[in-house]
C-alpha cells in the first residue's frame, strides 16, 4: 500500500509539472505566433557553432537550438563517459518513458537492451553515420517519433544526407 503523505507529494509534484508545462507551452504557442521563432527558416550555423560532421547530414535546419556545456577532462574520456552511459539507470529518464508509454498508450520495451547509449541506441536502429575517433560521433535513423511505438528505420550514411519526408531523394 502506497503511503498517503507519498501519494499527496507525488499528486502535488505531478500538477505542478502539468501547470508548468501549459504555461511553458502557452509561451511557445506566443513566440511562434508572434513570428519570432521563424520555423523552417533557422540560419546555418557559423564560427564556433558550427559542427562540419553534423552539417554533413543536416545541411538545412527548420530548427536549430545551439548549447555547450565546458567538461574539465580530455575529449577522449568525456565520449568514452557519454558513450557507455546508461541512461536507463536514472530515475527522471525511465519516468519520461513511462509518461510517454502512458500518455500515447504505448507498449513498453520488454527487450533486453545492451549496456552503454551508443550500443543500446544502435541495438533500436540508429546507425554511426560518421566519426572523429576520440571526440565526436554522429548517429542518426530514421522513425515517426509521435507513433504510440515506433520503429526506428537504419539508414547508411549516404542514405540519411538524402533522407526526406518518409523517402530517399536524389538517388
Amino acid at each position: 500500500m502506497i503511503p498517503k503523505p507519498f501519494t499527496r507529494s507525488a499528486g502535488k509534484w505531478l500538477a505542478g509539472g502539468i501547470g508548468r508545462n501549459r504555461f511553458g507551452g502557452g509561451i511557445v504557442l506566443g513566440v511562434h505566433r508572434s513570428g519570432v521563432d521563424h520555423y523552417g527558416k533557422a540560419k546555418p550555423p557559423a564560427g564556433d557553432d558550427a559542427d562540419a560532421l553534423v552539417d554533413r547530414f543536416m545541411p538545412k535546419y527548420e530548427v536549430r537550438g545551439h548549447h555547450k556545456t565546458l567538461v574539465a577532462a580530455p575529449a577522449e574520456v568525456t565520449l568514452s563517459a557519454a558513450t557507455e552511459l546508461e541512461l536507463d539507470r536514472c530515475a527522471l529518464v525511465r519516468g519520461i518513458f513511462k509518461a510517454r508509454e502512458w500518455i500515447l498508450r504505448s507498449e513498453p520495451n520488454q527487450g533486453t537492451l545492451p549496456r552503454g547509449l551508443v550500443q543500446q541506441t544502435k541495438s533500436l536502429g540508429w546507425s554511426l553515420l560518421a566519426e572523429r575517433p576520440g571526440r565526436e560521433l554522429v548517429m542518426g535513423c530514421a522513425t515517426k517519433p509521435w507513433e504510440a511505438n515506433p520503429v526506428f528505420r537504419t539508414l547508411r550514411a549516404d542514405e540519411f544526407a538524402a533522407f526526406r519526408y518518409g523517402r530517399l531523394t536524389g538517388g
